[in-house]
């Protein structure tokens, strides 16, 4: 299926969705999400995020979400039209970020930071006595449906004061979502691969 497929794609709204725990009798819909994520990624210029060749995310990611309480579903008409984690406590990929810093959190290096021989940019901030925080992971959605990654933040910005996450530098759509919704983009966070992530946060002001 092509991006023309979905030209006239189905609004959600929060008020017309509902989001609730991941329950057994989800976990096909949520996998065929997953592939339909992998595809749009593709077709959009960010085929390297989610490989298809390497199956993530999949079930081993989805089970153990659900097994710790953090794997939600969107509902919209009783069909289950996007899924995300989210994450109480420290995720092990922010314990340092570079090339800049969270918004509650040490002071990094200016913007453009130098290279270094493992890839990585020199110069780094320690973010641990940052507030306490709730990530958010895993998010998609199927691509006939609009409104998936702003109900899926509204929801979260009511359970948590301080948001993160992040994405690949190629996954401009995402990165779109996150400034709509008020995220600031924060620096470069590194995966256990050694992976780089563009990283955003969210934090209450009272404003919203």
């Amino acid at each position: 299926m092509t991006r023309e497929y979905y030209m006239d794609k189905i609004r959600i709204t929060p008020e017309t969705a509902r989001i609730r725990p991941t329950e057994e009798q989800d976990v096909e819909a949520v996998l065929r999400i997953y592939d339909m994520a992998r595809l749009t990624m593709r077709e959009s210029g960010n085929p390297l995020q989610w490989p298809t060749d390497e199956g993530y995310p999949g079930l081993t990611e989805l089970q153990g979400d659900m097994r710790r309480g953090a794997s939600y579903v969107i509902e919209y008409e009783g069909r289950v039209v996007g899924t995300f984690a989210l994450v109480p406590g420290k995720e092990p990929s922010y314990a340092k970020i570079h090339d800049g810093r969270w918004l509650d959190g040490a002071a990094g290096t200016e913007a453009g930071g130098h290279g270094c021989e493992n890839g990585c940019l020199e110069h780094s901030a320690n973010p641990e006595a940052s507030r306490p925080y709730c990530t958010i992971h895993r998010l998609a959605g199927n691509p006939a449906y609009s409104g998936i990654a702003s109900c899926c933040f509204g929801w979260c910005k009511r359970r948590c004061g301080s948001l993160r996450s992040d994405t690949h530098h190629d996954n401009i759509i995402m990165q779109k979502a996150f400034t709509k919704a008020g995220f600031v983009r924060c620096g470069i966070i590194l995966l256990e691969n050694g992976s780089e992530r563009t990283a955003y946060q969210w934090l209450d002001d009272g404003k919203e």
